[in-house]
Formats: C-alpha cells, sequence, structure tokens
C-alpha cells in the first residue's frame, strides 16, 4: 500500500475520515497548535500494516486517535500539513531511514510534540541514541495487552507534560503571575513578573537553590512538598508560603505546582506559578485585627456603662484606651462652670504641665475647639498647627467630643501614629464614655426628683390630711342636715382616697417584698367588701391558688373593681376568671361602656381617667402592682363590651 493511498487507521462514525490529511507550506507558527486540551491524536511510523491496526485499535479503545504512515517521508508530509498531532510513535527500523530521522523530523516541525520509539530493535545502544536525539521515551514492542497499556501511559504522561509545559509557558510569556520550572533542587526557569516579586534579575535566579529564597524554618517543608511531586506525576499541590526576597524582606505568595514526566535522562521537573498575596493576606490581618480590636472595646465599653460615678467613668475609659487601643497618653476632660477640666490623666501624662482648666471660649486651644464644633479632629502633627500644646512633646493627636458633657484626647510623640481605625475606634468609645455620663446625669436628676417628690408627700401627708380631718369633724358635729353636708363628706373622703394614692406613689408601697399561695376567689371577694357598689353584683369564676403578695393584690383588685363600678354604673356586673387561652393569669371584666380602643394604651397612665372627681391614679397604681409581681397586664373588650383587664404571666401555686 503507497503512503498516498493509506487512509486513517480510525474512521468518524459517518465513514469519513478521522483526519485529512492537508498539503502546505504555511510556516509552523500558522498552523494548527500541536497540542490541545481536546482528545490525543498520535501519529504512528511503522512499516507493518498489521500493527499499525492492532495499535490503532487499541489506543481508540482509550479515546486516542491514530493516524498511521509506513515511511519517514509519509511522517514528514503529515508534521507539514495543519493536522494536529499530540504525539508521535515511530518503529527505528523503517523502509527509507530509521527512529532517528523520525525524531529529527518531528523537531524540524513540531519541536514541542512528544515521541515515543515503540520497536523491536531493543538495545540499549538503539535507546540511549533515540534519548541524546531527543526521543521521549523508549519501548520494546510487543503486542500483549500489557505491553500496549504500557505504550498508553507513556503516550498520555508525555501529552500531559507537553500540555502542561505549554500552559504554564503561556502563563508566563503573559507576565501576569509569577512562573517558574524547578529541576534538582535549583530554578530552571523564572519569567520576568517572579524574578520581580522575589526582587532578583532573572539571569541570577535562574540556577539558584529553591532553598535561597526559602526562610530556614520552611525549607523542610518545602523540600517535602517538592518530593511529593517530583514522585507523583501529575498532582497538583496548592498552598500559601513565605517567601525572602534577595533584599531579605518577606513576602507571601500562593504557590502551585506540578509534577511533570521526565524526559530521557534528566531529573524530574516541577512547574508551577506564584502569586503575591502580601497585600491581601496583610489586609486580611488587618481586618482580623480591627475586628478583634472592636470586640475588646465593646467589652470595655460594658464595663465603662457599669460604673457609678464620673470619676469611675473617666477612669475606666483610659485603662480602654490603653490596653484596648495602646494609647498611653489620654485624656478625660469634663465640662463644668463653663471650663473644661481634667478629671482624668493617663500615668504617662505630665499632670503638672497638663491644662487645669480650659475655657470654653479658648480659641488657641484643640481641646476647646473640639467641644465648641462637636466633631472628631485627627492631626499628624500638632506642631504644624496654630493649636497651644499642652506638652511639646506632643505631635499626633486625636480629639473627640463627649457630647456636652467634655472632650476625651489621646496624644502620641511620634508624627502621624494615628490612622483613620484608630480615629473610629476612639469615637466608638467615646460614644460609649457619653451614653454613660448621660445616664449617670439623668440618675441624678432622677434621684433628685424622686427627693422633691418624697418632700411633697409629706407636705400632702401632713399639711393636707389634717385639714381634712378637721373639716370632716365640722361637718360631723355640725347642727345640720340635707344633701349638701352629705355631697361635702363625700368630696372630703374622695380628697382623702387621692391623698393616700398620692402618698403610694410617692412612697413606693407598690412593691412586693415576698410572695405565698393565695386563692384569687378569696381576695377578690375580700377587696368588692371594700367597694361601695349597692346595686353592683361580683362573679368570680376561678378557684385558682396563684403566687402573690397578699395585700398588694388585694389592692389590685379593689382598684379594678372599683374602676367597673365608677365606670359602669350601680348596677354593672362584674366577672373574675381564669385565662382560657392556655396561658396563667386572670381577668377582671364588666359590661359597662367600656374604654375605645384608641384610649386604652393611655388609661394606665397616672392622672388619666373620664370621672371629674377621679384623681386618675388607679389603674396607673394597678399597672405598678403587676410589674412589682413580675407580671403584665392589658386592657381589652370584654365579650359584653365592657372593659375586661387581663393579667398574665402568673405563676401558679401548687
Amino acid at each position: 500500500m503507497s503512503d498516498e493511498a493509506e487512509r486513517p487507521s480510525h474512521e468518524a462514525a459517518d465513514g469519513r475520515a478521522a483526519v485529512t490529511p492537508v498539503r502546505g507550506d504555511r510556516p509552523f507558527a500558522e498552523r494548527a497548535p500541536p497540542s490541545g486540551d481536546g482528545a490525543t491524536r498520535v501519529l504512528h511510523v511503522d512499516g507493518d500494516d498489521a500493527l499499525r491496526e492492532t495499535v490503532a485499535t487499541h489506543l481508540g479503545d482509550r479515546e486516542i486517535e491514530t493516524v498511521g504512515v509506513s515511511t519517514v517521508a509519509a511522517a514528514r508530509e503529515r508534521l507539514d500539513g495543519d493536522d494536529r498531532v499530540d504525539c508521535v510513535v515511530g518503529e527505528h527500523d523503517l523502509p527509507d531511514g530509521d527512529g532517528i530521522d523520525v525524531v529529527d523530523a518531528v523537531h524540524a516541525t513540531r519541536p514541542t510534540v512528544p515521541v515515543v520509539l515503540f520497536t523491536d530493535a531493543g538495545s540499549e545502544a538503539v535507546a540511549s541514541d533515540a534519548v541524546e536525539a531527543g526521543a521521549t521515551g523508549y519501548l520494546v514492542k510487543r503486542t500483549t495487552e500489557e505491553t500496549l497499556d504500557l505504550l498508553v501511559d507513556r503516550i498520555e504522561n508525555a501529552v500531559s507534560r507537553v500540555r502542561t509545559e505549554r500552559r504554564y509557558r503561556l502563563l508566563a510569556e503573559a507576565n501576569v503571575v509569577g512562573v517558574y520550572s524547578i529541576r534538582g533542587g535549583r530554578f530552571e526557569y523564572v519569567n520576568p513578573r517572579l524574578a520581580d516579586v522575589l526582587g532578583y534579575d532573572r539571569s541570577d535566579l535562574v540556577g539558584t537553590p529553591v532553598e535561597t529564597v526559602v526562610p530556614p524554618t520552611e525549607r523542610a517543608r518545602v523540600e517535602q512538598v517538592l518530593g511529593e511531586l517530583r514522585s507523583n506525576r501529575r498532582t497538583v499541590r496548592e498552598q500559601t508560603a513565605e517567601l525572602v526576597r534577595r533584599d531579605g524582606e518577606r513576602v507571601t505568595v500562593e504557590v502551585r505546582g506540578v509534577g511533570v514526566e521526565p524526559t530521557g535522562e534528566k531529573q524530574p521537573l516541577v512547574l508551577g506559578t506564584m502569586r503575591d498575596v502580601t497585600e491581601r493576606d496583610r489586609s486580611k490581618r488587618a481586618l482580623r485585627e480591627r475586628r478583634d480590636r472592636m470586640t475588646a472595646l465593646h467589652a470595655a465599653a460594658a464595663n465603662v456603662a457599669g460604673a457609678d460615678s464620673v470619676q469611675a467613668v473617666a477612669d475606666r475609659a483610659l485603662a480602654a484606651a490603653d490596653e484596648v487601643l495602646d494609647m498611653d497618653r489620654s485624656v478625660v476632660n469634663v465640662v463644668e462652670d463653663d471650663k473644661l477640666f481634667a478629671v482624668a490623666v493617663s500615668d504617662s501624662v505630665d499632670r503638672e504641665g497638663y491644662h487645669d482648666a480650659v475655657s470654653l471660649d479658648d480659641g488657641s486651644t484643640l481641646l476647646a475647639e473640639t467641644y465648641r464644633s462637636g466633631e472628631s479632629t485627627l492631626i499628624d502633627d500638632l506642631h504644624a498647627t496654630e493649636y497651644e500644646s499642652a506638652d511639646e512633646g506632643y505631635r499626633s493627636v486625636i480629639s473627640a467630643p463627649l457630647g456636652e458633657r467634655g472632650v476625651f484626647q489621646a496624644a502620641a510623640s511620634e508624627p502621624a501614629a494615628f490612622d483613620e481605625d484608630d480615629l473610629q475606634a476612639v469615637e466608638l468609645l467615646a460614644a460609649h464614655v457619653t451614653a454613660a455620663l448621660d445616664w449617670l446625669d439623668g440618675r441624678e436628676r432622677l434621684e433628685e426628683q424622686n427627693e422633691r417628690l418624697e418632700t411633697f408627700a409629706s407636705v400632702v401627708s401632713h399639711d393636707l390630711r389634717n385639714p381634712i380631718e378637721v373639716a370632716r369633724g365640722h361637718l360631723v358635729t355640725a347642727d345640720v342636715e340635707g344633701a349638701a353636708v352629705e355631697n361635702a363628706l363625700d368630696a372630703l373622703d374622695r380628697m382623702e382616697q387621692i391623698t393616700d394614692d398620692v402618698l403610694r406613689l410617692a412612697h413606693g408601697d407598690d412593691g412586693v417584698e415576698s410572695t405565698t399561695p393565695v386563692s384569687v376567689e378569696s381576695v377578690a371577694g375580700d377587696a368588692w367588701g371594700s367597694v361601695s357598689a349597692d346595686g353592683a353584683t361580683l362573679t368570680v369564676e376561678s378557684d385558682a391558688r396563684i403566687e402573690a403578695d397578699r395585700r398588694q393584690l388585694a389592692r389590685l383588685f379593689e382598684n379594678l373593681l372599683s374602676n367597673a363600678v365608677e365606670h359602669g354604673g350601680e348596677t354593672v356586673t362584674v366577672r373574675v376568671g381564669a385565662l382560657a387561652d392556655g396561658t396563667d393569669g386572670f381577668y377582671v371584666a364588666d359590661d359597662g361602656p367600656g374604654v375605645p380602643e384608641t384610649r386604652r394604651a393611655e388609661a394606665f397612665e397616672a392622672g388619666v381617667s373620664d370621672d371629674p372627681t377621679g384623681s386618675g391614679l388607679g389603674l396607673a397604681i394597678t399597672e405598678t402592682i403587676t410589674d412589682a409581681h413580675g407580671w403584665s397586664i392589658e386592657l381589652v373588650e370584654s365579650t359584653d363590651g365592657g372593659a375586661r383587664f387581663e393579667v398574665r404571666g402568673v405563676e401558679p401555686s401548687e
């Protein structure tokens, strides 16, 4: 069979040749690439037609396409064409030459295509000559299953190596990432990008032992990884490593490497890439440190919030600045009488040299300016500003307002010692300090208010109760009868009730000292006896026993039952029972006119009442009693359209 008449050993499914010979004299660079990521395509050069068919069948079963020719000349013609060839398998003894001629033909046109000699000429001399000429591998020809499988492995390894080298070559030429090859523990190739990352000239780095750029503590691990890659071909390893530049600076790189099957007698090759991720890792570390710093600052802020005096707040703020923010020159200034006073100063600050007091109108200090503007300031060099410095050694300064309470400042002796992260942290600390100072101020005002209320309660108790009793005595002893006297006595009774309610609120007599098992039915019944309700009706539909302060529970029922009678009328029906929705609690409901939904929320506010003669304190006291027990109370509409008070969160008694 002539070379021109030969057809591909494998045909496509439609009967056409899977590879059609194309002749042409275009330069190699314009032809189809010698390798790709598709199915492997092999050019088999052997004068034995039957052998070529056997090899083609076996390779086809492994999804390797095969084109067969019988002479060196036919092989050259194929290689000169445009067809893709990923590997050449050649016999040594051919009609018009030998295997070395095949290797030369491949290298002349497609120098990256690997050549595997598969020949009967099994001698060490032939094998040595073939490898020296550039053959990738050598295998004695046999048609056994084992030998053909071995041939497949040789082809796949050779093609994989070429494709891997091609991909890395493209990366190297693009110069986007660092690309290297290592053989025998030395850099065999580096691209400009990698040389730049490591601070070397390419010519100086090539041939340099790899350990030169590896820290001593990491050399054993790196050598272990390289050994694994050399031993396990086509295994890809990825990891992050720290390397040493020529100038001694450390860089963090992401390293990717793969072991490549060696050619001939050469040592195994490791190809890979390196990407400089120093800045990325530095940013990650900075983010992690910032997160940890904020977590610690929030914990310190909780400590500040727990302080019970202005001095304690200031002292804890300085401790947080020192321990968490690493700012050991800090001052907390508080406003008093239109001046800023330093109430807490770090140990490293010269207290004698610091401002004793700064007027809020002082335009020469950053301290007063911060308070007036209400804005934080970061100054890299105080000496470059017009502000007076409390100490000539202060250069960097952060100044943050504490609301209307004062100013927090931190200083350093070096210029530009603080950054925006430091400013943000100080502002957060300042916000917590401000909240703590505001809370203390609010507590102080509340204590003053309570003192005034206590004083008012004493005045009411002494100066109002006595005149009421005197008036009642005169009316009772006066020889006068009639509706006017009765109304006057009722009014005095009401005044006395209001006085009692005010005193209870003022003295906080609604607290719960202890609870005992009590009967809802019993307490409600006793309370009903204290209510003026001649025509009204009470029905208790619960025999539950609950944990409560009996005295306070009785007052609760008195207030709710009195409210029902006052607003429901003389014939109102009041019911007391257990909640039916599965929750622990009870209700008090009536069939009176009820309360509009829009006004139910304000019903528990002190002073709110529809009764012009009422104090509006009864329901406020009731809510105080439920709160003291840990219960809740809600006003809703009863099934009869009246008011229904539901008390929830009640603890049943066993």
